[in-house]
C-alpha cells in the first residue's frame, strides 16, 4: 500500500520525506549564498570609496604642499632682494650720489620686496588653513607687486647717457672742492680706498709740477697699503715711498665708480627678476587653487543636499 504525504501543516509534522529536508536545505543555503555575497559587494563598495576619497585628499594634499614650498621660497628670495637692493643703495648714495634714479629705483624695489615678503607669509598661512578669502587677495597682490617690480628693474637696469654725464660732472666737482673740503676730501679718501683707484681720471689729476718726470703729488689714500687707522706720521712715510716708487693706483675713480653701479644695477636686476618670476609662479599657484578648492566646496554643498534631501523622502 502507497502512503500518502500531506502538504498541510498538521501533517507535514509526521512527514518524513528525504525531498523535503533537502528543499529545506537548499534554501537555506541560497539565502546564507545571498547575503553573504550582498556583504561582500558592500564591504567592496565601501573601500572603493574609502579608496576614492583618499586618493583625491592626496592630490590636493601634495599640490598644497608644492604651494608651501613656493611660499618658502618666494620668502627667501624675497629676503635676498631686500639685502641686495639695500646694499646697492647704500653704495650708490655712498659713491654715486649723482644717480638719483638708481637709488629711488633702489628704495622702490626693497619696498616692495618686504611688502611681497609680508603677503608671501600671508598666503602661506591661507594654504595651511585652507581658507579661500587670505589666497584670493594675496594671489591679486602679488601680481601687482610683480609688474611694480619688473618695471622699476627694466627702468634701473642700466646707465642712460644722462646719469653717465651726471655721475662724471659730480666726480668733477666733488674732486675740485676736495682741496678745501673736508667731506668731499673723506668722499675721495673713501672711494680711492675701496675701488682702487686714483683721481677722476687717473694719478695725473693729482700733478702738481710742469716737468713729466716728477711722479704726481698722490694722496696717501691712492697708495695701496692705506690704513686710516695709522698714525699721521706712518700714514706720511709710507706716502712718500708710495709716490717714489710709482706704488699708487693708475686707474681713474671715474671708470671704477660706473663700472661699479653698472655692476650694482645688473645684480639688482638678475636678483628681481628671479623674484618676480617666483612671485607669478606662486601667484598663479594660489588662483589655481582658489578654484579648486570653490569647486570642491561646491560638489561638497551639492552632495550634501542630496543626502538631506534623500533622507527627508525616506521619512
Amino acid at each position: 500500500m502507497t502512503s500518502v504525504y500531506y502538504a498541510d501543516a498538521d501533517h507535514m509534522r509526521f512527514s518524513r520525506s528525504p525531498v523535503l529536508k533537502v528543499a529545506k536545505m537548499g534554501n537555506a543555503s541560497a539565502n546564507n549564498e545571498g547575503h553573504k555575497k550582498g556583504k561582500n559587494n558592500k564591504i567592496v563598495e565601501e573601500l572603493e570609496k574609502v579608496k576614492k576619497n583618499t586618493c583625491g585628499s592626496c592630490g590636493f594634499g601634495l599640490w598644497i604642499a608644492v604651494g608651501v614650498v613656493v611660499s618658502i621660497t618666494v620668502i627667501v628670495t624675497g629676503i635676498g632682494e631686500i639685502g641686495t637692493t639695500v646694499y646697492a643703495a647704500k653704495y650708490t648714495l655712498l659713491y654715486t650720489s649723482a644717480l638719483t634714479g638708481q637709488l629711488v629705483a633702489y628704495i622702490v624695489l626693497a619696498l616692495s620686496s618686504a611688502f611681497a615678503l609680508s603677503i608671501a607669509v600671508y598666503a602661506l598661512f591661507g594654504l595651511f588653513q585652507k581658507k579661500k578669502r587670505p589666497l584670493h587677495i594675496a594671489g591679486l597682490v602679488l601680481v601687482t607687486i610683480a609688474v611694480v617690480q619688473a618695471v622699476t628693474s627694466g627702468l634701473s637696469a642700466n646707465l642712460t647717457s644722462k646719469e653717465k654725464e651726471a655721475l662724471a660732472m659730480s666726480l668733477n666737482t666733488t674732486f675740485r672742492l676736495a682741496v678745501h673740503n673736508a667731506k668731499d676730501l673723506e668722499y675721495w679718501a673713501t672711494i680711492s680706498s675701496d675701488l682702487k683707484c686714483c683721481g677722476v681720471s687717473g694719478p695725473s689729476d693729482y700733478r702738481t709740477t710742469i716737468p713729466s718726470s716728477f711722479p704726481p703729488d698722490v694722496p696717501i689714500f691712492c697708495c695701496p697699503n692705506f690704513n686710516i687707522s695709522e698714525p699721521e706720521v706712518v700714514q706720511k712715510a709710507e706716502r712718500e715711498i708710495c709716490k717714489t716708487l710709482g706704488l699708487y693706483h693708475t686707474v681713474g675713480c671715474d671708470v671704477k665708480v660706473r663700472n661699479f653701479a653698472e655692476i650694482l644695477a645688473a645684480m639688482s636686476t638678475i636678483v628681481t627678476i628671479v623674484f618676480v618670476v617666483l612671485e607669478v609662479v606662486l601667484a598663479l599657484h594660489i588662483y589655481i587653487t582658489y578654484k579648486v578648492s570653490e569647486k570642491r566646496e561646491k560638489k561638497k554643498e551639492a552632495k550634501n543636499t542630496t543626502v538631506e534631501a534623500g533622507t527627508s523622502c525616506t521619512k
